[in-house]
């Protein structure tokens, strides 16, 4: 029953436009799953402490528990792509940290 859902599954991810080559961004995002986890948190925790109008642990929790979620979507981002043959650390091209020289790939 689990093999017929993963081929349902990998079939219409694939049907979808799974198999097309991710941008830059999805790369850079899977490559770096903490810091977008993170990034996540404070930007739910700040929107739910700013739409109901005070910051309590209530809202902290919150934020961490979406960021953690963020995080997990990321990972099984970082699966799927896998499955594609998208190596996410082999398709750097050396401009991710500043490298600006003439013969970088």
């Amino acid at each position: 029953m689990v093999n017929v859902l993963k081929r349902v599954f990998w079939s219409l991810d694939g049907y979808l436009g799974g198999a097309v080559r991710p941008t830059e961004a999805r790369l850079r995002a899977v490559r770096h799953p903490v810091p977008f986890g993170a990034a996540g948190a404070v930007f739910s925790g700040g929107m739910c402490g700013l739409t109901i109008g005070r910051m309590d642990w209530q809202v902290a929790l919150f934020g961490l528990v979406v960021g953690a979620l963020f995080g997990l979507l990321v990972v099984l981002e970082r699966k799927r792509l896998e499955h594609y043959g998208f190596r996410p650390e082999a398709s750097t091209n050396g401009r991710e940290h500043g490298s600006g020289a003439p013969g970088a790939p």
